[in-house]
């Protein structure tokens, strides 16, 4: 107890910013740095790009939302709405208006084709998010972070929403980590023009600053929230004649019980059923079988005992050998 309450012993449960936090020497091998895996990104989008001039037109795919960016036909025909200021009376596609206006803005600037600027902002993002996440959490989540997933090179350079949502969804995290609250609900408020699944991360400041008891910034980020999505709506309202035309063109997409947020594993287990019963191939069936299984071996290892400290160390900004989970809770919501 007496070393705990030295100076020597309060050190090791300081709160320090991410990205400063010492490891001992010896005891984790060194993580690729921020240069590596821009370099890992370069390779494998080159590697991408050689495969796919070998079979297909790259601009038609990208243009018609053949490849992965499957939407991207539909955000290139919202760009048009928006610019003409009308829907001349044809379907509407149901995705959120973000990405549309991100390519205007682009494809004005530039004086290029939108589709062009669909790329070129993917790319950009893309690039965007590996610096992001490297900052957030270090080399080896960023390396793991471009290949666990193929399609995350399809998107970065077919073109896609993900990418945008992403950097600014990790840009207001990383202003979140800083406590730029202001900033950070900023960001995150704009990514869920994209993509509306960011509002999970709105949720989770709210929570976060009632925690703190932090009334007074609680107030101000509602505010900046609310003010977002009433700019974001007043044009689909204007333009479409309903501010929530996006919401009502997504219910078929639901699940089955009617509602845009499922129960746990509620749509995973009867995807995976169809799938099996649908005479989906087997490496297909493979994966939806193994990703699920590695995630949550991979939680639960993050959390065995000799696991678990210098994960909270180097994630969570403590830094010595006697971190629990009690002392992470109160120094998070430390005022």
């Amino acid at each position: 107890m007496q070393f705990l309450l030295s100076p020597t012993g309060k050190a090791r449960f300081e709160a320090m910013p991410a990205g400063e936090v010492p490891v001992a020497a010896g005891s984790a091998p060194s993580e690729p740095s921020l240069w590596e895996v821009l370099l890992m990104f370069a390779a494998a989008a080159v590697l991408h790009l050689l495969a796919f001039y070998r079979v297909r037109s790259f601009w038609d795919v990208v243009a018609s939302g053949a490849g992965a960016g499957v939407d991207n036909d539909a955000y290139l025909q919202l760009a048009t709405i928006i610019h003409n200021g009308h829907s001349m009376g044809e379907h509407v596609p149901p995705h959120f208006w973000g990405f549309s206006y991100a390519i205007i803005g682009v494809a004005k600037l530039f004086s290029i084709p939108e589709v062009m600027a669909l790329v070129l902002i993917s790319i950009l993002s893309s690039l965007a998010v590996c610096i992001l996440v490297h900052r957030l959490y270090g080399g080896w989540v960023a390396a793991a972070f471009i290949f666990i997933n193929y399609e995350w090179i399809q998107l970065s350079i077919e073109g896609g929403a993900e990418p945008l949502f992403l950097c600014i969804l990790c840009a207001g995290f990383l202003a979140a980590r800083s406590s730029r609250w202001n900033l950070a609900t900023f960001l995150v408020s704009m990514s869920t023009t994209v993509r509306p699944v960011g509002v999970f991360a709105l949720l989770a400041f709210a929570a976060v600053l009632g925690l703190r008891k932090s009334w007074r910034q609680l107030t101000i980020t509602t505010l900046i929230a609310l003010a977002i999505g009433a700019l974001y709506v007043l044009p689909v309202w204007i333009i479409l004649g309903n501010p929530f035309a996006n919401l009502i063109g997504y219910r078929g997409a639901w699940v089955r019980q009617g509602w845009p947020i499922a129960y746990p594993f509620g749509t995973l287990v009867p995807s995976y059923l169809r799938a099996y019963y649908g005479g989906t191939r087997w490496y297909r069936l493979v994966f939806l079988t193994v990703w699920p299984i590695v995630s949550l071996v991979g939680i639960r290892a993050m959390w065995l005992p000799r696991n678990r400290r210098r994960y909270l160390s180097i994630h969570c900004g403590f830094r010595g050998k006697a971190v629990t989970i009690p002392k992470l809770i109160r120094s998070s919501f430390r005022n």
